[in-house]
């Protein structure tokens, strides 16, 4: 029962807080994917020109259907993970938790994750960069041409650099979220709905910063895969990094790091806050 109540409020915590911040997920993909130096000023302003509002909010199907699928097993996978280590979870409190299962938890979660967020991550990433298709026909486009080009695997271009970036990141955002609650609730006395939004909050933020490169070279790889095969830059990991040292720098490992870590706090705020208020309601129960 509690497996089912996990997915749950996963689910819907998840496409919550992915509609609050997918106009800035847009422009952080935009940022990342383009060559030379762009402000996220300029890049706004080409979007809304070209595109108007809508253009903000282009591919947010998948990125609802990814951020479900991701937040759903995410938690899932964390509160059994940490069950089995310690005897705790969300709905029962990880304040006396050891930090090492909590990271370990949200590691083995975030990691999980990555089987169902990794082509839709693919497919969200090359429709925030196109500008000339709908979201469901760029959608359909998107796959159709994948799978022509070699099934099951070549929706999973970039799986391995996902999971390097969200599994530490997951193990950490988990590690964040439940040490500021418990200081915020305790140390500082603030109450429930403030300690959730507030923690969540920092866990977005925290757990994203150290990954930002990682984050860079998984976008460049995986909006370089529609590309005719001869136009296509990057052959590797490895040597998309060199590609982007040689021609950005070291700032090139930052693209779209501003709107990112603005968009990390409310998305995390939300998702943590709805998820638990749900937790909490369906215990009732």
């Amino acid at each position: 029962m509690e497996l089912v109540q996990d997915l749950t409020a996963g689910s819907i915590a998840g496409g919550v807080g992915i509609v609050v911040g997918h106009p800035l997920d847009t422009l952080k993909v935009r940022l990342q994917s383009a060559q030379g130096r762009h402000s996220v000023g300029a890049v706004m302003a080409a979007t809304l020109r070209g595109e108007g509002v809508a253009g903000l909010f282009k591919g947010i199907m998948s990125p609802v259907l990814g951020q479900v699928a991701y937040t759903s097993l995410s938690f899932a996978g964390y509160n059994y993970t940490l069950q089995a280590l310690s005897g705790h979870s969300l709905a029962t409190g990880t304040a006396d938790a050891r930090l090492r299962d909590v990271f370990i938890a949200g590691t083995m979660g975030g990691a999980f994750s990555t089987l169902v967020t990794t082509p839709l991550e693919l497919i969200k990433c090359n429709l925030q960069v196109d500008s000339q298709h709908s979201s469901l026909g760029g959608m359909r486009r998107i796959v159709r041409q994948r799978w022509a080009a070699g099934g099951i695997p070549a929706l999973y271009r970039g799986f391995g650099i996902t999971v390097i970036r969200d599994s530490p990141a997951s193990g950490l955002y988990f590690v964040v979220y439940t040490e500021s609650k418990e200081i915020a609730q305790h140390k500082f006395g603030l109450a429930r709905t403030p300690a959730e939004l507030i923690s969540g909050g920092l866990a977005g933020v925290l757990c994203w910063f150290p990954v930002i490169p990682i984050d860079v070279i998984k976008t460049r790889i995986q909006t370089d895969c529609l590309r005719p095969l001869q136009e296509r830059q990057y052959t590797s990991t490895m040597q998309c990094l060199r590609v982007t040292l040689e021609k950005d720098g070291v700032q090139g490992l930052y693209k779209g790091a501003g709107p990112l870590l603005v968009r990390a706090f409310p998305v995390s705020a939300v998702t943590f806050y709805v998820y638990e208020a749900l937790m909490r309601w369906m215990r009732q129960f």
